[in-house]
């Protein structure tokens, strides 16, 4: 967090294009803050309560996603972009000064989450099984990104900028309000069943909105996006956090969080190429038939296990 603070104030007096490069590269190589505050929490929860606060993490994610660019962008009337850097600069100090008050985990808090750990029976995937199904669903759902803004403006029915940006914050919204109710309900077992359906129903969410490009088609396409969102992060968070113990945590996490960097990169070089050699459909078609190939595959995962479980 210090880091960061250091960061976002060399970026807000940054005398030219080279220094500001500079700071925007620290700000990546030291904003590894939420894999290490998962990690942190797999030292003091563990088992349903980490998948919990997993979610919890998510959501605030998704949260400062929606409330920043409405923000950002009502300061920038009043201030120029590069002073707002210094003022986000009390931002990771403030975080700084919470974590500083955070109690460390006890060695027989420990102890205790590796027996129940080791109680919890037969994992449902393996973490390359894991690693895999989180890419797939982090690169699908950012291929749409950057152009969803123009893929809104082309249709027969060409939304404006504010619609286009309300439309396109539908899913995180969605997230926000079912994520946790969903979450006392889901998460508990059958979780590679609920990825799976969570996968289809975004694939077929991305194959609604490149076909329907109405408002109506729009719209119904993103709730039913957010709705797949929402049953992917908690039913994955559940299976990471059945992987994680506490000697892994840091390590884990960070694979886990460099993994959907990975994708998100990914994603955005698929994005541009698709778009240049067809048009703008080209991302949710790439994405609704890669979730459709891993959702498949989970779904005969699943079953295979079952047969298994019942023979």
């Amino acid at each position: 967090q210090l880091g960061l603070a250091g960061s976002f104030l060399l970026a807000g007096f940054a005398p030219n294009a080279w220094v500001f490069a500079l700071a925007l590269a620290l700000q990546g190589l030291l904003g590894g803050t939420f894999a290490a505050s998962n990690a942190y929490l797999s030292t003091v929860v563990s088992g349903a309560a980490l998948t919990r606060s997993l979610n919890l993490m998510q959501w605030s994610a998704r949260a400062a996603l929606v409330a920043a660019p409405a923000g950002l962008g009502l300061l920038m009337t009043i201030e120029s972009p590069l002073e707002l850097y210094r003022y986000l600069a009390g931002l990771p100090l403030v975080a700084a000064l919470l974590i500083a008050r955070l109690q460390p985990a006890h060695p027989h808090e420990a102890s205790a989450k590796r027996v129940t750990h080791a109680k919890g029976g037969a994992l449902e995937a393996s973490a390359s099984q894991i690693y895999a199904a989180q890419f797939a669903f982090v690169f699908a759902t950012v291929l749409t990104f950057p152009y969803f803004v123009p893929f809104t403006q082309t249709g027969a029915e060409p939304a404006s900028l504010a619609m286009a940006g309300l439309l396109f914050g539908i899913p995180h919204l969605v997230y926000l309000l079912c994520a946790m109710p969903l979450s006392r309900y889901l998460g508990q077992g059958h979780l590679l069943v609920t990825l799976s359906s969570s996968f289809l129903l975004i694939a077929g969410a991305l194959v609604a909105q490149a076909l329907f490009p109405t408002l109506a088609g729009l719209t119904a396409g993103r709730i039913a996006m957010g709705l797949g969102m929402t049953l992917g992060f908690i039913s994955l968070h559940a299976l990471i956090a059945a992987v994680v113990t506490h000697e892994n945590a840091g390590c884990t996490f960070g694979w886990f969080e460099s993994n959907a960097k990975w994708g998100a990169v990914g994603a955005g070089l698929i994005a541009g190429t698709a778009v240049q050699a067809f048009d703008l459909r080209a991302p949710f078609f790439i994405g609704a038939f890669t979730l459709f190939a891993c959702g498949t595959y989970l779904a005969g995962v699943a079953f295979h296990r079952l047969r298994l479980r019942n023979s």
